[in-house]
Formats: structure tokens, sequence, C-alpha cells
């Protein structure tokens, strides 16, 4: 009885870990150079009844950015080549952040930001 507790037990703790690392969700990115493309603001709904809960985004659109304040869906934001050297330097960087990021960080859950190659 006691060997058949533990093999369940075993087998429980293997589950919960299952789950655990493959619970933490389906990311996608979000390329914006294309025809007939959904506006910003349809896609988060879209990607919520894909059960889409991670996006990668390439830029910083303001449009973009609004469009996913509130909906829990995480996004990295991509930072182009051309604003590389510009990161180099601290102050610049701040700047960056401050005119491209923060303000749109209290409603959108932005986790991550950088740079394309």
């Amino acid at each position: 009885m006691a060997a058949i507790f533990s093999t369940l037990l075993f087998l429980l703790t293997l589950s919960e870990s299952y789950v655990g690392i493959f619970s933490i969700g389906v990311g996608v990115n979000y390329g914006r150079i294309a025809n007939n493309l959904p506006s910003p603001s349809q896609v988060p709904n879209l990607l919520k009844s894909l059960n889409i809960n991670r996006v990668k985004v390439y830029d910083s659109e303001p449009k973009v950015l609004q469009a996913f304040a509130g909906t829990g869906i995480e996004l990295i934001v991509g930072l182009g080549n051309e604003f590389l050297q510009k990161m180099s330097d601290p102050q610049q960087a701040q700047t960056w952040i401050q005119q491209n990021i923060q303000p749109y960080l209290s409603q959108t859950k932005i986790t991550w930001s950088e740079t394309k190659f």
C-alpha cells in the first residue's frame, strides 16, 4: 500500500511540474508590414480568442501599445537598429524609455524591451 501511495505521489508531482512548465502561455510576433491587417484595436481581442497571452511588437507605436492597455497580454517591445547607437548613452536610453515606454506602463503590461537584428 505504501508503494502505491508513493508512486501516486510521485506521478502527481511530475504532473504538477509538467503543468507548471507548459502553462506559461503562448506568444506570437506581431508584425504590421503587410496588406489587409486588422487595426491595432482589433488585435488584442483576436489574440485573446486564440489564448495568446504574450506578444512581441517590433516598435513602440503608440496605437499598438494603447490597444493592449488593460488586456493582461504581456508585450515585449522591440527596439529598431536605428536606435542602437543612441542606447549606448544612458541619458539617451532613459529619454527613449520615458518617451516611448513609460507613458503606457500603468495600463499596458510591458515586460521587456529588446533590440532587433
